[in-house]
């Protein structure tokens, strides 16, 4: 089984179950199945449970990930600010589920009644530090490695299937960054502070084929310009 996976970098509690992701899976095979991640550091995995929209979901497997989870006894913003750890195909035949602690996405068959067996080779590599979120279209997945400690250079392009072309950004773009550089949150008993607090970072480059952007560390960057096929 083969995966193309294309890295973004981006911008359990020990014995508490962590709820990282949610998947109601109506209408696939595992018909009214939630899935549960972990998020354990000493071994995450993904809790299957069946639920009837009546009552109490029952757990039914246990399945690890093959790797860990991430834990901020702190609790500031970090580690924790992520969405869709879990993500399913379009036919609800494969699971996929990060393990932010391991740098690692792990890739599961979805059976008929729900459970899951990791396929051939899980984990893989996420291609970066920290992947908080998966996204699937296709065969490409899609991972946000959430990297807090280092900038990252990326290449951006704009593909059309339908039409076999590719696009890049060109001529004057315009790039606005928020990140650990502006914005950071230190938690205290009463509730915390943020230290600095904005504002956000704005510029602009010349682009074309072959530029390179650069993402600051734990940043969320959004980059607008005309695009050239």
């Amino acid at each position: 089984m083969s995966f193309q996976f294309t890295r973004y970098p981006f911008l359990s509690l020990s014995g508490f179950l962590t709820v990282a992701a949610l998947r109601l899976c109506a209408g696939s095979p595992a018909a009214d199945t939630i899935y549960l991640e972990s998020n354990s550091t000493a071994g995450n995995s993904v809790f299957t449970y069946r639920f009837n929209f009546t009552s109490a979901p029952v757990l039914q497997t246990t399945t690890p990930a093959g790797g860990i989870g991430v834990f901020d006894p702190s609790f500031a913003l970090g580690p924790f600010d992520s969405d869709q750890n879990l993500t399913e195909n379009s036919s609800g035949t494969l699971l996929f589920a990060v393990n932010s602690g391991s740098n690692t996405i792990a890739v599961f068959n979805i059976h008929p009644d729900g459970s899951l067996n990791p396929v051939s080779g899980s984990p893989f590599p996420s291609g970066g530090s920290d992947p908080v979120s998966v996204g699937l279209k296709g065969n490409t997945l899609v991972v946000v490695n959430k990297d807090q400690e280092n900038a990252h250079e990326v290449g951006i392009s704009f593909d059309d299937a339908e039409k076999g072309s590719r696009g890049v950004f060109t001529g004057l773009v315009n790039v606005t960054t928020f990140g650990k550089e502006q914005y950071q949150w230190h938690a205290n008993p009463k509730g915390g502070f943020a230290d600095p607090d904005g504002p956000v970072v704005k510029s602009t480059m010349n682009a074309g084929t072959g530029t390179k952007f650069t993402l600051p560390a734990a940043s969320i960057t959004v980059i607008r310009g005309k695009v050239a096929r």
